[in-house]
């Protein structure tokens, strides 16, 4: 046991917590492996902010008094008016214990309770400073409490804080008294009863589409620190690669002294610079080791601030030497660059849900197994899909190499209208986000708006935020409504063959092309769902629990449901051959497949919802991934912009359609309509694609057999393009020497535009 998790343990016994003997986790539904390993006594014991240590530090985590309230809160439109729903008197007597940093609905918290809108959720626990502190200042933290918290010190209220995914933290100095103090905390969360960035919460009651179980209260560490009148209070690193220097900004509580700043490597101290505190001052980093997902190389950095020659504040931090950025590769399509080399990302979307603890890992241990387990299927990059993880999660995202996508948490998705009050207040809480992250090495990406999600001031809001931190790549929004901003053009689709946007239209050409949505491809894993016969859902479409085969490699059905693990596999298979050739053809440049695991009535994981089957095995998810990063080389069979011949004996100019004002139309053609190409092979090849640029619905068939009929939908009328690899059954279609393909669209769909091409697809998968 290290020096600090020692003192942490002493530091639990002298404050005397008694812990309840009779805590459980609550309910009968799916647990994880970790469930069992939650220590009542000391849940999460692990230092909270890994990059600003300290070695003196008390985890307030454990048993606590809970007790719940009502209030005459309504539901609004905006944001609540009222200054403060938790101003109140404390209560005197308690309901039961409840095992903080758990919320009270999740099962960890032995509780069990959803919080309501007109409720609010009180806590209560007592702790003794140790006689070390004294003559110190003492600060209380609070890694994420949702949505409005007051905090109440020995019977005094002493701050308010609202956000439910941010840290925030009370100098409690001057409220505490010799012996025993004792610490109240009251929460109120309206979810989407009114405009607050609530992500994927939502009532029960309420529940539509994709979005699960609302979270309420504490849901991350509590924990108190002693601090100098001189101590650091924030530190901001920025690395900067060209210049092989790290710039430092560290921020103290007053400002005097100075400060020293320690690089290490090894064990052994590299480099060391002066500084002034609050003021920008870079530390030379000559011949430094980049971090990268291939090579994750982290420096330790040790802080020193000074007063006339006495050290009164050491903290000991990392980083990681990399930069990120959009430049034109060779084959002319904007691509993301990582250390001047191109970098295809591909990874999960992460919602962070669990069925234990819901928003809250249950253990570290759990941090670590999902994250391992994407490096271990050939992943480098995850989406933090709107909420924040605890701190230690982009710790173990730094050390272990994974790119992060961090999206700011949304509003909710239907029912509410973003009132001043409503975007003031979020755009308050995606500052403090982006200052608490900023300098985590992993993170490369914000995400400010995701598919349209209370989506407002797009533009606004992306130039804000590359201005505030231009070491990032900013993602405008996330699917639907795309804006001129930014550094990515980034879709959603869920359809067997996604597409991505055929080029950057608003801003000719500027922007990487990126597929931040797609698969969503069910398995059901009897004996590992959310929902099952013994545990039926209320609502009918969450009865996919049902493992069923109902897709076709030909036909385009969206979101398909497999039978078993074998052809959940095929699928897979011929999904990321799919976008290997999107990448090598249509620039895509990222892929976020969903899910990294089941949520609830989701079955879209590679996971299981309690984390304990891979529904493909890891090394064979590797071997099929790992092809991602060498897309193949594409020979030109038939081009784009060719000429066709139609039904009616006329030839016919691609790209053929009506009207489209981002790609001219050279043939007016109307549905329905039939066009036809011959092309020729030497011999039978098992590597032929056939690529579609527009959007339409239409029949692909080669030699009268019908090979794809598929549907390509548009994100704001601009076209995209698509890839069809033919599987290893489908050469039978070919013969040697000339070959017909033809093209048909579906009567329903007005023909916009439509381009084909035919492609050898070398080095395949």
């Amino acid at each position: 046991m290290n020096k600090r998790a020692l003192f942490a343990s002493i530091l639990l016994f002298v404050a005397g917590i008694s812990f309840s003997q009779s805590w459980k986790p609550v309910g009968d539904k799916l647990m994880t492996p970790w469930t069992e390993k939650v220590n009542p006594a000391n849940p999460l014991p692990e230092y909270p902010r890994p990059q600003m240590e300290r070695e003196e530090w008390m985890n307030l985590n454990g048993l606590w008094n809970y007790t719940i309230k009502s209030v005459d809160f309504e539901p609004v439109q905006g944001l609540t008016t009222a200054s403060s729903w938790t101003t109140g008197e404390i209560p005197d007597k308690w309901t039961g214990d409840i095992l903080v940093p758990f919320s009270i609905d999740a099962p960890l918290s032995g509780v069990g309770h959803i919080l309501r809108y007109n409720e609010i959720l009180w806590y209560q626990r007592s702790f003794k400073i140790p006689e070390t502190w004294k003559g110190k200042n003492v600060l209380l933290h609070f890694e994420s409490s949702d949505w409005e918290t007051s905090v109440y010190v020995n019977g005094k209220r002493i701050g308010q804080h609202r956000g439910g995914y941010d840290p925030f933290s009370y100098d409690i100095t001057s409220y505490l008294k010799s012996g025993e103090n004792t610490l109240n905390v009251c929460v109120w969360d309206a979810t989407e009863n009114q405009c607050q960035a609530i992500g994927k919460q939502i009532m029960p009651e309420n529940r539509q589409g994709f979005r699960y179980q609302p979270t309420g209260g504490i849901w991350k560490t509590v924990w108190m620190e002693p601090v100098s009148d001189g101590s650091v209070e924030n530190l901001k690193i920025t690395p900067q690669y060209d210049q092989a220097s790290l710039r430092l900004n560290v921020k103290t509580r007053n400002s005097e002294g100075n400060v020293l700043a320690q690089v290490w490597k090894d064990g052994k101290m590299i480099t060391e610079t002066a500084g002034t505190p609050g003021t920008d001052f870079d530390i030379p980093m000559k011949g430094f080791e980049a971090w990268s997902p291939s090579f994750p190389v982290l420096y330790d950095l040790k802080v020193f601030v000074k007063d006339q020659g006495k050290v009164v504040d050491e903290v000991n931090s990392y980083f990681g030497m990399r930069k990120i950025e959009i430049k034109k590769a060779s084959d002319g399509f904007q691509r993301i660059y990582l250390n001047n080399e191109q970098v295809f990302q591909y990874g999960p979307l992460d919602q962070g849900y669990w069925p234990d603890g819901v928003l809250t890992p249950p253990t570290e241990e759990a941090i670590k197994y999902d994250l391992e387990y994407l490096k271990s299927i050939g992943c480098n990059m995850v989406r933090v899909h709107i909420k924040t993880h605890p701190d230690r999660w982009y710790y173990q995202a730094d050390k272990l190499g994974l790119l992060v996508w961090q999206d700011m948490t949304c509003m909710p998705k239907y029912g509410q209208n973003v009132d001043d009050a409503a975007a003031k207040q979020w755009h308050a809480e995606y500052k403090s986000m982006v200052d608490w992250l900023y300098n985590h090495p992993s993170i490369v990406m914000w995400i400010v708006f995701n598919e349209g999600w209370s989506q407002h001031n797009t533009e606004f809001y992306t130039n804000w935020i590359d201005q505030y931190d231009p070491s990032r790549l900013i993602n405008c929004a996330s699917g639907w409504d795309d804006y001129p901003v930014g550094d990515i053009v980034d879709i959603h689709d869920y359809t067997f063959y996604p597409r991505n946007n055929a080029a950057d239209f608003k801003l000719k050409g500027k922007r990487a092309l990126v597929i931040g949505e797609a698969a969503g491809v069910n398995l059901a894993i009897p004996g590992h769902t959310w929902y099952s016969d013994t545990n039926k859902p209320e609502k009918k479409n969450h009865q996919n629990y049902i493992p069923v085969d109902n897709y076709s490699f030909e036909v385009e059905a969206g979101r398909h449901t497999y039978g078993s693990p074998e052809a959940f596999e095929e699928a897979y298979r011929k999904f990321i051959e799919s976008i290997r050739c999107l990448n090598a053809g249509g620039g895509c440049d990222a892929l976020v497949y969903t899910q990294i695991s089941d949520v609830e009535h989701e079955l879209n994981g590679y996971l299981t919802y309690d984390r304990k089957v891979s529904k493909i095995k890891p090394e064979v998810m590797k071997e099929i991934n790992e092809g991602l990063y060498s897309p193949p080389e594409l020979k030109t069979v038939i081009p784009f912009s060719s000429e066709w011949e139609s039904s009616k004996a006329e030839t016919v100019r691609l790209p053929a359609g009506e009207t489209n004002e981002f790609i001219p139309v050279k043939t007016q053609m109307k549905a329905p309509f039939e066009i036809s190409k011959t092309f020729e092979l030497e011999e039978i090849p098992n590597e032929l694609v056939v690529s579609l640029k527009g959007f339409t619905g239409c029949e692909i068939r080669i030699n009268g057999k019908l090979f794809r009929k598929t549907k390509m939908s548009t994100q704001g009328g601009e076209p995209g393009i698509e890839f069809f690899p033919f599987y290893d059954n489908e050469s039978d279609m070919l013969v040697k020497g000339k070959n017909v393909i033809s093209v048909s669209s579906d009567k329903k769909i007005k023909t916009e535009l439509l381009d084909v091409a035919v492609f050898l697809s070398l080095n395949k998968n």
